[in-house]
């Protein structure tokens, strides 16, 4: 009965297990974003990705000043097969910022959540923060049907799941391909210095199909009868 552990085991592993893969920024230059250029910055990368469906931000922050104003949004696009149109809406993909209580706040669809627990204060204090999207594809659907969103900073975290049709603007898109309003932003205007800014492609989640469900249930079924009997 040990195929029945092999099996089981097998079935648990992620479909892709190919790995991140570290991105190289032309945009911020040098990893870094300082509070007193006043300029937003765009995040462009280097590479023959025109979009990355899933994909990893992270960053230190540090507030010489502290003011309420957004940290970065993704401005996503829809109808991303042959014709690339401006997203209607910035507000529509992923954002996150300071509010006016200085907490952090995530925002998708133009629905705001304050997450009163994530305090920032300005002063000597650092913060690593990072974000993530992570896109579901169903094989039988042959399309992506839906999202996580990871957030942290440091040692608290805070998930979100979007489902379609908002999944294509939460993707990130390349700024030598698009128009000037497409591309992901990081904000400078509310005094925010950032550095070790890292961007990653992550790979795309494969939804089990029916059958693999099934056999994993049956599986694990009779694994359970056969501990039982012993």
């Amino acid at each position: 009965m040990k195929w029945i552990n092999c099996v089981a085991w097998l079935f648990m592993i992620p479909a892709v297990l190919s790995g991140d893969e570290l991105l190289t920024l032309s945009s911020p230059q040098n990893g870094s974003l300082k509070h007193n250029n006043k300029v937003s910055s765009k995040i462009v990368w280097l590479g023959n990705d025109k979009y990355l469906e899933s994909w990893e931000l992270s960053c230190t922050l540090s507030f010489p000043l502290m003011t309420s104003g957004d940290l970065f949004y993704s401005y996503g696009v829809y109808n991303y097969g042959y014709t690339f149109n401006p997203s209607d809406s910035r507000y529509k993909g992923i954002s996150f910022g300071i509010s006016k209580d200085n907490v952090l706040y995530f925002s998708h669809n133009e629905q705001i959540i304050n997450l009163d627990d994530f305090i920032l204060k300005s002063g000597d204090s650092s913060y690593n923060l990072s974000v993530s999207f992570i896109t579901t594809y169903d094989p039988e659907e042959k399309k992506n049907i839906s999202g996580s969103v990871l957030l942290t900073l440091n040692e608290q975290a805070f998930s979100y799941e979007i489902k379609e049709p908002f999944l294509e603007y939460c993707y990130l898109r390349n700024e030598t391909v698009f128009s000037e309003t497409t591309y992901p932003v990081l904000y400078t205007h509310h005094a925010c210095d950032y550095s070790n800014i890292v961007l990653k492609k992550l790979d795309n989640r494969i939804a089990p199909e029916p059958q693999s469900s099934i056999f994993l249930s049956i599986s694990l079924l009779v694994l359970g009868l056969y501990r039982r009997r012993r």
